[in-house]
């Protein structure tokens, strides 16, 4: 019996001795790989939502020149993180790749999620496709750009074309003539990307053709007398601003120069200030 003991105590240090540290290695490694993989869906979580957010990016700051390798360096820390819901150091991450220290000292590299000439391809093909629907007066154009923007984060919905020929038919239905007299004025005063305000201005630029035959001149006119904006933060007022100018630098300056065109929240005002502000944006240049 003693010897049998022997035997089986044997065997168990044996076991103790092979089986269990390969079992216990086992564990960690799983343990290891999990915690990779939670970091690896943490990380393409951040870039799903973050790649639903960059036409909106393009279409308030972007340019010819947007690039992965420069794309944080477009707007101050806070506004990237408004606009994409992730900080620039996340973004970095993304790009970049980063590597994980184990407690033991192993370094674990996981790679940047982008692929660089994709992006920059995708970033040139956005801004040829808004410069292509940059022309609303084009009665050939039957879709805007902003059917190109996915539905963000935030959930904000941009009003679809056919839903803002309505609104405006309705307008003119109950205000007949209303957009050949050239002392009207209109406001949006929630204004999310401008596209009530587009076709306002399409409305005004047929209807005062005859009034003011050149176009530039009439444009000018409406741009800076008739039309009123306000957006609830800059990145919508910067998209605004590019849609109702059509991306054209000149009516820009008119629309920035005018006055009409600010940020400001009224739904967050006292009823004294919301009064003030629309004062001061209705009277400037009066």
């Amino acid at each position: 019996m003693e010897a049998f003991k022997k035997d089986l105590a044997a065997i168990v240090e044996d076991v103790m001795k092979t089986i269990v540290p390969e079992v216990v290695k086992r564990e960690e490694t799983k343990s290891e790989q999990k915690r990779a993989d939670k970091t690896m869906e943490d990380a393409r979580s951040h870039l799903r939502g973050f790649a639903r957010t960059i036409p909106m990016f393009l279409m308030a700051y972007g340019d010819r020149d947007t690039r992965l390798a420069n794309f944080d360096d477009y707007t101050p820390d806070d506004v990237f993180e408004e606009i994409t819901g992730i900080t620039e150091a996340e973004f970095r991450v993304l790009r970049d790749g980063q590597e994980i220290t184990e407690d033991d000292g192993t370094v674990t590299i996981i790679p940047g999620l982008f692929d660089e000439s994709v992006f920059d391809q995708a970033v040139q093909e956005f801004l040829d496709k808004k410069e292509g629907l940059a022309d609303y007066f084009d009665d050939e154009l039957t879709e805007d750009i902003f059917a190109y923007i996915p539905r963000q984060k935030t959930s904000l919905v941009f009003t679809p074309k056919p839903v803002v020929e309505k609104m405006v038919d309705i307008l003119e239905e109950e205000n007949p003539g209303i957009f050949t007299d050239p002392e009207k004025t209109f406001a949006d005063l929630f204004s999310t990307a401008g596209l009530f305000l587009m076709e306002l201005v399409r409305r005004l630029d047929h209807g005062l053709a005859d009034q003011i035959p050149d176009q530039d001149e009439r444009l000018r006119h409406i741009l800076t007398s008739q039309i009123f904006e306000m957006s609830h933060n800059q990145i919508l007022h910067r998209i605004t601003i590019e849609a109702v100018s059509g991306g054209i630098p000149e009516r820009k300056r008119w629309m920035e120069e005018s006055g009409h065109f600010r940020v400001g929240n009224l739904a967050r005002m006292t009823p004294e200030e919301r009064q003030t502000m629309v004062e001061d944006m209705l009277t400037v240049g009066s």
